[in-house]
Order: structure tokens, then C-alpha cells, then sequence
């Protein structure tokens, strides 16, 4: 569990894009209180994050920290620090990541998240796990134990990333792009850059996610290497990341 802790570390400020662009506004918001005019930014194409001001539901959930153990331990003091969000977002604009698609089944429905809080854990045994804001509507699935698939995007994949990341909601989500199922109907994008096959082996939560471990049970992988890059607000070449 401290691997996890660590991992969860490193992603979690920014786990998902849906939460992303929360912390891009408020922390836009702070810098025009401090400098009293608003933050000149250079002009970006529109991208994942920016397409996130139609959030799923917003409403708080709330954290028990019994969840989780870190949960109690002391954090730092920010000594009334109010411009640390707007490094924290600065500093992740400078982590490129593959941009990913969870997609799960529950009671017939089927569900789809455009993310980039997702990476190795262990090999032994093969697992990955996931980070998910309590906020996004595949959120519930997974607590309710659906197993998933993580499904890395190519670089032709952009139209798809926009529309599981808040652009449509709900089966509108599968519009778009070549989705097949498995023997165990999981949905799966068929021309990903990789597919993780997972079944749901344990959860916990931390602040405003949960942290979804998956037990690999199979696993694909199509053409050569050219995964979809978000870093920088924007998309790049992988030459360029």
C-alpha cells in the first residue's frame, strides 16, 4: 500500500481531466485577485481540459478518512499560501501523459472516462490502478464493483478523448470510434494503442477521489507506438513530448 501511496502522489493533483480544469479556474481566478487584473495566457488550442465546464455533477461527496490511512496523517502547513494551486497547475502543465479511456459495464450500461490518472503498479501480480473523481458518473459503477479496461489512446484518437471527458454524456460517448466488446462484454476501444483488461481488486479513497486497483486478466496491443499526448493544455507529437 505505500507503492500506492507514492503513485497516488504523483497523480493525484490533477488525477483526472475533469478535475483538472477545476483547479485551472480557481487558481486563474486567484492570480487576478493578487495582481489585480486578469493572467494574459497564450493562445492554445482547445483541448481535454477546456471542454470541461460542463462537469458531470458537481455536487461534493463526502470523505471519510477511516478510507484511508494516509488520510491521517498531518499535511503541511501552507502558511496561508494562496498562489500554491496555481504552481501546483503550472508544475503538472510541464507532465506529459498518455491520455486514456476507462470504460466499464454495470446493469447493461455502459460507461466511458477520458483520463490521465492511470499507471503501472505491479507486475506481480499485473495490476494497474486508476484515479477517479467521486464527481464523474463512472465513479459509481466502480464502487458498486465493476471491472474495467483501460484503453490507451492513439494520437488520431482526439475527437474521442473531447467526448468522454464531458463534450456528451452517457451512451453518447460510444459515438464515436471503433468500440467492440470481449467474452465478458466489457466495451473496449478496438484500434487503442494498448487495451488493460481488469478485474476490480480493491479501492480506497483520498480526498476527492478513489483509487481503483485492477487485477490485469488480459491485455492487447495495436500498431506501432504513437499514444495521444496531452501536456501544456494541449496535444503534441510524441516526438515532441
Amino acid at each position: 500500500m505505500d507503492y500506492v501511496h507514492a503513485k497516488l502522489r504523483t497523480n493525484m493533483a490533477a488525477s483526472t481531466i475533469e478535475e483538472y480544469n477545476a483547479v485551472k479556474k480557481t487558481s486563474e481566478e486567484s492570480e487576478t485577485q493578487h495582481q489585480g487584473g486578469p493572467r494574459v495566457l497564450a493562445d492554445q488550442p482547445q483541448s481535454i481540459l477546456e471542454l470541461q465546464r460542463d462537469l458531470e455533477d458537481s455536487n461534493p461527496v463526502p470523505v471519510h478518512s477511516s478510507h484511508c490511512p494516509a488520510s491521517n496523517i498531518p499535511h503541511p502547513a501552507t502558511n496561508g499560501d494562496h498562489d500554491l494551486p496555481l504552481r501546483i497547475k503550472e508544475g503538472l502543465r510541464r507532465h506529459a501523459k498518455a491520455v486514456v479511456v476507462i470504460t466499464c459495464r454495470h446493469e447493461g450500461q455502459r460507461y466511458a472516462m477520458a483520463a490521465t490518472a492511470a499507471c503501472e503498479l505491479s507486475l506481480e501480480p499485473p495490476s494497474l490502478l486508476v484515479c477517479v473523481n467521486k464527481s464523474a458518473s463512472i465513479h459509481s459503477p466502480l464502487t458498486k464493483g465493476a471491472d474495467f479496461c483501460i484503453n490507451i489512446l492513439h494520437s488520431s484518437h482526439q475527437t474521442i478523448a473531447r467526448m468522454c471527458s464531458g463534450k456528451v454524456k452517457g451512451e453518447a460517448r460510444f459515438e464515436e470510434g471503433s468500440w467492440a466488446e470481449d467474452e465478458q462484454y466489457m466495451p473496449y476501444l478496438s484500434d487503442a494503442q494498448a487495451n488493460f483488461f481488469c478485474k476490480l481488486d480493491g479501492s480506497f479513497s483520498y480526498g476527492t477521489h478513489e483509487v481503483f486497483i485492477g487485477h490485469i486478466r488480459s491485455a492487447r496491443t495495436n500498431g506501432p507506438v504513437d499514444p495521444l499526448v496531452y501536456v501544456d493544455g494541449s496535444y503534441i507529437p510524441l516526438g515532441q513530448a
